[in-house]
């Protein structure tokens, strides 16, 4: 697994957004760790779905 950080700009709507500054501020952690761990529990979740056909 490559460690390497690659930066980059997102653009998320407002209510998103928002929804991100709240997350982290309870979580106790920043927005960019709360968007990598949600990104992470995405991955997480893709890996224990059964392999079905896609179109």
């Amino acid at each position: 697994m490559d460690n390497s950080e690659i930066r980059m700009t997102v653009r998320l709507p407002g209510d998103a957004a928002e929804f991100l500054e709240k997350e982290a501020r309870c979580n106790f952690t920043s927005k960019n760790a709360q968007i990598v761990s949600a990104i992470r529990a995405a991955m997480r979740a893709k890996t224990a779905e059964p392999n079905e056909a896609r179109p």
